[in-house]
């Protein structure tokens, strides 16, 4: 009789490590379409509703975030001010701050390198916004200093 070994099991490849997005908008419908158009994309996305809800989950996982995208002008806190605070401990990221306002209005975070801080002006195009951030899959380039 002769026996066959059972081939060796084979390990799967691991899945990619998708780019997490913090997207923050106080309009509801607009922070759900932005959302799930980055998400079909291939983001993973954390969605708040203003500053004070977004930097609350910042700090509970400061390093899963590879970028902002935050509407400017929201009742609390604006979304440039919390791009500012963002940045005091993520020096690195990526901030994309959106708005239907005109651009004199918006506050560039002081300390932000070139090519860090995008503004779009609403209405944008998604692709547009996906010009400026990272690839979606680029995890492993990303560096948190």
């Amino acid at each position: 009789m002769s026996s066959t070994a059972d081939p060796a099991p084979t390990r799967a490849s691991p899945l990619p490590t998708l780019l997490t997005l913090l997207v923050v908008d106080d309009d509801d419908f607009l922070r759900e379409t932005l959302g799930s158009m980055l998400r079909h994309a291939g983001y993973a996305v954390v969605l708040a509703a203003n500053a004070e809800d977004a930097w609350a989950r910042f700090q509970s996982a400061p390093d899963l975030f590879a970028g902002l995208v935050s509407d400017i002008v929201m009742p609390g806190q604006r979304g440039d001010a919390l791009a500012a605070q963002i940045l005091t401990q993520r020096s690195d990221l990526p901030v994309v701050l959106i708005t239907g306002h005109p651009l004199e209005t918006v506050s560039v975070p002081p300390g932000a390198k070139p090519n860090q801080i995008w503004v779009l002006r609403k209405p944008f195009r998604i692709g547009d916004l996906l010009k400026v951030l990272p690839a979606p899959q680029e995890q492993s380039a990303i560096t948190h200093g």
